[in-house]
């Protein structure tokens, strides 16, 4: 007979995979619970924890996010600031700033202090009033008529001050400084004290030319330089007739007492003499300083030039002699006429010589030299 009350539960079953049947059954039962979530706690936990794949694409989608929209507000106003960079430049978003070639940057900053000559036609040259028995024709003659496109001249001649800045940047060679034993070189500007407002002199052909393409300019030719001092009215002077007496209101020149620079014995700061002005606001066209112009000096130039050229010129290389033109204050009345041509040779450096420089404003082909 079996004995009364509880049962005894034997502390393993053997079974037959060989293992407890009573620890089995407490395992599952656990598992279950875990499982099913008897436990309010466990499932609110497994419910709240994100898996590490889906935090890492939820944060790749905001990362993009804020890339589109950055890069369409970049967009937007790089797109505001190229609309106010100027033709030839490119806008830069990261340094914010309009990008310019340096042509373009330096060429803009190139026209200042410069007069606008329009294209036109003018009457060249001069022809003498009286002639002796021996036809000996001046090298200005005949007067003929030539058209120039329009360009750019500097407004006064230039100084000191400017072509040092080219001494600066290793673009020029220095002119020649002042010398008391010579009388060439007596009145030389360079390195003289107080004088960088005048113009610069005791330089010769090529170191003028080197400084004009530095510039990204260049010399004017003969009928460019006579044209911006004369204008269409063949004038003798570039501020119109010889008013009679001393003119040293208008000009820097030997007055007719023999005071070289009007008594000053030298040149005078740029564009003092305002009066003295040409038809289209030059300053110093007369007197001050010669002034070296592009052409080769030709003494039959004027005669073998068909009335109507248009751009004439007359280039050349080597040791030619060049035309300087404009009188100095050196010349007398006479020698700082608008249309008188004067040769020297493109090596010399004298207190008497000068330059300025011009522009062309259209295209021209390239001339052989």
């Amino acid at each position: 007979m079996r004995p009364h009350g509880p049962k005894a539960v034997p502390e393993t079953t053997p079974d037959s995979g060989g293992r407890a049947a009573t620890k089995r059954g407490f395992r599952k039962e656990s598992e279950k619970e875990v499982r099913t979530g008897s436990s309010g706690s466990i499932r609110a936990n497994e419910r709240n924890v994100v898996h590490p794949a889906t935090l890492w694409k939820t944060l790749a989608v905001a990362a993009l996010g804020v890339w589109v929209g950055t890069a369409a507000a970049m967009s937007q106003a790089t797109a505001r600031g190229r609309h106010r960079c100027r033709r030839g430049c490119r806008f830069d978003a990261k340094q914010w700033r309009c990008l310019c070639p340096r042509r373009t940057r330096h060429g803009a900053k190139s026209m200042r202090g410069m007069v606008k000559v329009p294209a036109d036609c003018y009457l060249m040259g001069k022809n003498k009033l009286h002639r002796s028995r021996i036809k000996r024709y001046a090298d200005y003659e005949p007067a003929h008529r030539v058209c120039l496109d329009a360009f750019l001249i500097d407004k006064t001649e230039v100084t000191v001050k400017q072509y040092a800045r080219c001494v600066r940047a290793k673009a020029c060679t220095e002119p020649l400084a002042k010398d008391p034993n010579n009388h060439m070189l007596s009145g030389c500007n360079w390195k003289a004290k107080g004088h960088g407002h005048h113009p610069v002199n005791c330089v010769d052909w090529n170191q003028a030319a080197a400084y004009c393409k530095w510039r990204h300019k260049r010399l004017p030719t003969e009928a460019e330089w006579e044209y911006a001092a004369r204008g269409t009215d063949s004038r003798p002077f570039p501020w119109g007739r010889s008013p009679g007496g001393s003119i040293c209101g208008f000009a820097v020149y030997k007055d007719r007492w023999g005071h070289t620079g009007c008594g000053q014995h030298g040149t005078y700061p740029v564009g003092t003499h305002k009066p003295g002005a040409s038809p289209f606001g030059a300053l110093d066209m007369a007197g001050n300083v010669f002034e070296w112009v592009q052409d080769c000096y030709d003494p039959h130039a004027y005669r073998q030039t068909k009335s109507g050229t248009k751009n004439p010129g007359h280039f050349c290389s080597g040791p030619a002699k060049r035309v300087i033109r404009g009188g100095g204050w050196l010349s007398s009345e006479g020698g700082i006429t608008t249309y008188l041509r004067n040769k020297v040779l493109p090596n010399l450096r004298t207190a008497a010589i000068g330059f300025r420089c011009v522009k062309s404003l259209t295209v021209r082909p390239k001339s052989r030299r």
